[in-house]
């Protein structure tokens, strides 16, 4: 159930104006559910699977974040391929990094059009 309350918290600005948790039936269904030890490394890997799913790509922890959660999910399921999260959250951060520097250069043209355009006041 931690795992569960941990994954319902990450990343949620309602933790600072709320209660946040899982529902009883929630917590009583992880543990009807964890009946043997793949069943409960299922649990862990969804739960480790929203966490990750939730890892804000500017956060300066993210990489750090990511790799633990990817640890974790290599433990509850060994074919797991740990190096995809890892890559989605690169490319994002290498996508953001362009988006930032085209809405620079735009900013920069809509300046100097404004400094030298006639027609504007």
């Amino acid at each position: 159930m931690a795992i569960g309350t941990l994954a319902r918290c990450y990343n949620n600005h309602g933790v600072f104006t709320g209660v946040v948790k899982i529902r009883k039936g929630e917590a009583v269904r992880m543990m009807m559910e964890a009946t043997s030890m793949d069943l409960f490394k299922r649990i862990m890997a969804q739960c480790t699977q929203e966490i990750g799913s939730k890892i804000p790509f500017l956060d300066p922890t993210a990489i750090e974040t990511l790799q633990v959660s990817q640890r974790i999910m290599s433990l509850c399921s060994p074919d797991w391929a740990a190096s995809s999260s890892l890559e989605r959250i690169e490319s994002r951060a290498g996508f953001l990094g362009t988006v930032k520097r085209l809405g620079a250069a735009f900013l920069l043209l809509a300046m100097t059009w404004s400094l030298f355009s006639p027609n504007f006041s």
